[in-house]
């Protein structure tokens, strides 16, 4: 090795070697310095610890009971409809119809009442508790009913189907208490299966419709005289039907529900005119039909009760907006569907429907597709149904029009 290289080397050593060492104490302090914290953070977490033992057991000294905290248990009944426990009537009602008859602001009854009985008015006191009026109205033969201001009186007054021919009075008039009296009027019209009221010929008065073996239209020359048309399909035996707007042309058509035939789409031209519109819809057995927006689209469908004897379903039939209907391929079994009440009755937006006969409450999903909530009782002796808020608490609560040993029936329904 030569002299300048030894001298290189010597001169490189004095250099790095302070500069490790120093680096070395640096590593040596910083490790000193973490011990120090760590016991440091041992010895107050361990004081923490004495002072919550020492707080613990002060309170235990003081009172060794935990503490208890009761909450009160609520028990809500189940929502749906209950037997209101009321038996009205003596099991010989065939039609009923709500509306506030005595002007005390609460839902009464009118029911039609076949042999022996007449039809009978039921006031109801608020609560959804009826009592007998006292009437005996017309001569025990009457099947349906529906309720109108027919007079412009302003009170509802009573258009009646009978079966009793001339002899049975159609039109009773209100006094405004919910006392009634004949008209005088005796319409011929025998075996009237349904009834029902709107202005159809545009007016602004109420009009009626029956079905029996056709259906014929009365029209109000606005003080509660009537004057018949002749009958339309006659022939056919008409069971039950539905006036509303199906074409959205304005005025009020008819959809029939037919016994041994298909159903029919009758379209007015607004003066009170009918067209049969060609449709035949479903198989043989019908009995009646009311009309909504089932699938939320704006126009009226159909809900169509059937008896079972040829379809064993109950039908939905949707609307294309035009009066054109196509089954839903939905088969509703309920039972002998003889009338059928549309209404909101579990309150979120749509139509729900109530089946009489089977008494079966079908829940909407909004879409025109249903599904069985509830069946009220078994039989086939329900021949009327009528949904209304009978006992002021916003929803909508059943009254059942009965035969045959069953006397009527007030179901109420909660949320």
């Amino acid at each position: 090795m030569t002299r300048s290289k030894w001298i290189a080397g010597f001169v490189i050593v004095l250099f790095v070697l302070p500069l490790s060492m120093g680096l070395l104490s640096v590593v040596r302090a910083t490790r000193a310095a973490e011990r120090s914290a760590g016991l440091r953070a041992r010895g107050h977490l361990a004081a923490r610890h004495e002072h919550a033992n020492a707080h613990e057991h002060s309170h235990d000294d003081a009172d060794p009971t935990p503490a208890r905290v009761f909450l009160p248990l609520v028990l809500r009944a189940p929502s749906g409809f209950f037997d209101s426990g009321q038996r009205l009537g003596d099991s010989a009602s065939s039609g009923v119809a709500l509306g506030d008859l005595d002007g005390d602001g609460d839902l009464d009854a009118f029911v039609a009442d076949f042999f022996p009985l007449a039809n009978h008015v039921w006031l109801n006191d608020g609560s959804g508790s009826f009592v007998d009026s006292g009437q005996r109205l017309g001569d025990s033969y009457s099947q349906a009913v529906a309720l109108g201001d027919l007079d412009g009186d302003g009170d509802l007054d009573a258009f009646v189907g009978n079966d009793g021919g001339l002899g049975s009075p159609m039109v009773w008039l209100n006094d405004g208490s919910g006392s009634f009296a004949e008209s005088g009027q005796y319409l011929g019209a025998p075996d009237i299966e349904k009834v029902a009221l709107g202005d159809l010929d545009g007016d602004g008065d109420l009009d009626g419709v029956v079905v029996a073996g056709g259906f014929k239209v009365f029209l109000n020359d606005g003080s509660a005289v009537f004057d018949s048309s002749g009958w339309s399909g006659s022939g056919r035996n008409y069971d039950g039907m539905g006036l509303g707007d199906v074409d959205g042309d304005g005025d009020l058509d008819i959809f029939l529900a037919v016994d041994c035939n298909p159903n029919e789409v009758w379209l007015n031209d607004g003066s009170a005119s009918f067209v049969d519109s060609g449709q035949r819809l479903g198989l043989n057995d019908s009995a009646d039909v009311a009309l909504g927006d089932l699938d939320g689209d704006g126009d009226l469908d159909a809900f169509v009760g059937n008896i079972e004897d040829w379809d064993k379903c109950d039908r939905i039939w949707l609307n294309d907006g035009s009066g054109q209907f196509v089954d839903s391929g939905q088969c509703l079994s309920g039972g002998y569907g003889k009338v059928v009440v549309l209404g909101d009755v579990d309150g979120d937006g749509d139509v729900d429907a109530v089946v009489s006969g089977g008494k079966t409450f079908w829940i909407n999903n909004g879409q025109g597709v249903f599904s069985a909530s509830q069946k009220f009782a078994s039989g086939q002796d329900t021949f009327g149904a009528a949904l209304g808020d009978l006992d002021g608490d916003g929803d909508l609560d059943a009254f059942f029009a009965n035969c045959a040993q069953e006397p009527n029936t007030v179901w109420l329904h909660r949320q």
